[in-house]
């Protein structure tokens, strides 16, 4: 069974606790419907900075496209989400990332 590890890069301007973050492997191959998720791993109560994750992916298609997203809901208010596209798995992309967020 593959898995996606990485770490989470916060910009320094955030608060540094979440009360909940969810990491997800998405098969993105498909442009006209909704992801499809390939493995998730959810984390609560944790420090932001330097936050690493592993997400174990039970089946991978080759021919697929994976992404990982990033979703934090921070400790006093507002959320952090994936700012940019981050390719694993297939198509010659790594299973070790990182993955920066933007406060929305």
């Amino acid at each position: 069974m593959p898995t996606v590890r990485g770490t989470i890069e916060a910009p320094p301007n955030v608060p540094d606790s979440a009360t909940t973050v969810t990491i997800r492997v998405e098969n993105v191959t498909r442009a006209d419907t909704a992801a499809e998720i390939a493995g998730e791993q959810v984390l609560h109560d944790v420090s932001l900075r330097g936050l690493r994750f592993e997400v174990p992916v039970d089946t991978v298609d080759p021919g697929a496209r994976y992404t990982v997203r990033v979703r934090a809901e921070l400790t006093g208010g507002g959320e952090l989400l994936t700012s940019q596209s981050v390719p694993v798995l297939t198509r010659g992309a790594p299973t070790e990332v990182t993955v920066p967020v933007t406060r929305v």
